[in-house]
């Protein structure tokens, strides 16, 4: 199994300069059969000051024959648990 990129949406905020140290974050937003939707989010490292937001939809494949291939279940679990600790996260600081 592997992943592809089946969909990138970027929006650039603030420009970062050759020297600056950028801390990145992860956050998976949606879980399904055999995709990912996730957020990636750049900031200049020390601050929030953010950078970059990237939405991005990854696919799961079979390596050999290209094709979607469902994501393991334990795999699917986990992230599902993750999905619903950063909702609850995000509703608690709002």
């Amino acid at each position: 199994m592997g992943f592809v990129v089946r969909a990138l949406g970027i929006d650039y905020l603030r420009p970062a300069r050759l020297d600056d140290l950028i801390r990145t974050e992860l956050e998976v937003l949606e879980v399904r059969g055999a995709s990912l939707h996730l957020l990636q989010r750049a900031f200049t490292e020390g601050t929030d000051d953010r950078l970059v937001d990237a939405k991005v939809r990854i696919a799961a494949i079979e390596i050999g024959t290209g094709r979607p291939t469902a994501l393991p279940g334990a795999l699917t679990d986990r992230l599902r648990t993750a999905v619903t600790f950063f909702r609850e996260l995000r509703n608690d600081a709002a």
